[in-house]
């Protein structure tokens, strides 16, 4: 008997890469979780900020014992339990928050005003310079100069060396492509400049007069609309450009990693908002790219090389929205990572939790449409099962529900159960029999469970 692919690569643009070996997608696990029985990290309270706003950024200074998180264009010091508001400044609510650390002092923009955060007092205030950038975007630091992206130009600007509260009015244009700049990437030593149509890679040619030269031959025909889906991860960074493909850039070299998903990126209607988040939590370390208008949230372990999708299970009506993450941070001295929240002002603890602070987690798998090489009709006699069992409490059983949907249709069928059973329970198999004929077939598993408790499904059928 055939076993179903439940191993394999998720690809969601299936009908291109052979049916009868497809997994169509994972959500809320991927083959790295399938593979160990787990669901993908959930969610735990730390604390609420009370904006009923969303999180649009949460920072860990350099060698800090807390973080500060950006909602509703408020400034938040979080000290473990401890949440102080620090007042003195307000940036623009409702997009995402860039920072650069420089030494013992932060600097932070969201299409606004520069501002300072000091460690050593804890306070902020704005940039007093009036030759400082008041509608910056993107922010970095490179050579000592503190560098920002003017926003709706190909500009950009810097601070006098080793003074990032002083500025002399200094730019320079990315002029390769008559296009605006998107973002801004300091990193390996170069400043990245993607426009919409073309990636320039910049230096500090240690001109005292004019500092930053564009390198000659180095422009990446990828540009980007989508500003915020940049995301600097280990030694690479990875985007969304605007051909709707996922990038990841090693050097100044761009590898598309999103074959598997493009047909799902080049249907969306809208990703000029896309977000990108590098998440590592409890050794997952992920590219997150969630798109807020399309309600979706893409997921790519590129240790792995796998893509999978997360959700919110929204209750009652049991519809997926996109994942309740809008951005996250990486905090070593509390060895945790931090998720600020997309809706409401409240920031989790990401982990080996059951759930998403209270709100169940519901793992699903999907196959291909499985043929399994002949388009005559098959008929089913009987699908076999492989679960891990006795994973419920002394009096509650968890179950899989077991769906399947025939010859392109997007009807699925009625739910079959599959009940994990209660503590002590070993019986590891579960057998359907007589599931009618089809030409094609696709098979869905969803747990009710808070982990991935599907080992194995195998297929006895016979061509008519």
């Amino acid at each position: 008997m055939p076993m179903l692919p439940l191993k394999e690569k998720p690809f969601l643009n299936v009908e291109s890469i052979g049916n009868s070996v497809a997994l169509e997608t994972f959500f809320d696990a991927d083959k790295d979780d399938f593979m160990n029985n787990k669901a993908r990290k959930g969610l735990e309270l730390l604390v609420d900020l009370g904006t009923g706003y969303p999180i649009d950024g949460i920072y860990n200074p350099i060698d800090a014992d807390y973080v500060l998180a950006f909602s509703s264009g408020r400034l938040f010091k979080i000290d473990h339990a401890v949440t102080t508001e620090i007042t003195g400044v307000t940036i623009n609510g409702g997009t995402p928050v860039k920072m650069a650390d420089f030494g013992n002092q932060g600097f932070f923009c969201n299409d606004s005003r520069i501002v300072k955060w000091v460690y050593a007092d804890a306070t902020c205030a704005f940039i007093a310079d009036a030759d400082a950038p008041t509608n910056a975007t993107h922010l970095g630091f490179i050579d000592q100069y503190l560098v920002a992206l003017i926003a709706d130009s190909a500009q950009f600007e810097w601070s006098d060396v080793n003074d990032p509260d002083t500025w002399l009015g200094e730019y320079a244009t990315a002029e390769s492509r008559p296009d605006n700049a998107v973002a801004l990437v300091s990193a390996f030593g170069e400043i990245f400049i993607p426009g919409s149509r073309v990636i320039e890679n910049w230096v500090d040619s240690g001109d005292p007069v004019s500092p930053f030269q564009r390198i000659p031959g180095t422009s990446t025909e990828r540009g980007s609309i989508s500003p915020y889906s940049f995301a600097q991860i280990d030694n690479s960074y990875m985007f969304l450009d605007s051909g709707r493909r996922v990038i990841r850039m090693l050097g100044r070299e761009p590898q598309v990693i999103s074959n598997p998903f493009d047909a799902e990126f080049q249907a969306l209607d809208t990703i000029t908002d896309a977000i990108g988040i590098n998440f590592n939590a409890g050794g997952d370390t992920k590219y997150i790219l969630t798109f807020p208008t399309a309600d979706q949230t893409f997921v790519y372990d590129y240790k792995l090389d796998v893509w999978s999708k997360w959700s919110y299970w929204q209750e009652p009506n049991g519809v997926r929205r996109r994942w309740l993450g809008n951005c996250g941070c990486m905090v070593p001295t509390w060895n945790q990572y931090l998720v600020g929240s997309k809706t409401d002002g409240k920031i989790y603890i990401a982990g080996d939790y059951d759930d998403d602070a209270g709100n169940t987690k519901q793992t699903e798998i999907i196959t291909g449409r499985i043929d399994w090489g002949t388009s005559k009709r098959k008929s089913c006699n009987r699908l076999r099962v492989k679960v891990k069992r006795g994973t419920g409490g002394l009096s509650t059983s968890q179950k899989i529900i077991m769906n399947y949907r025939d010859n392109g249709k997007m009807q699925w069928s009625h739910d079959k159960v599959i009940d994990l059973g209660i503590a002590g329970d070993n019986e590891s198999y579960k057998t359907f029999r007589n599931l009618k004929t089809y030409r094609d077939r696709q098979w869905r598993f969803r747990g009710t469970s808070t982990d991935l408790l599907l080992v194995s499904a195998e297929e006895d059928f016979t061509v008519v």
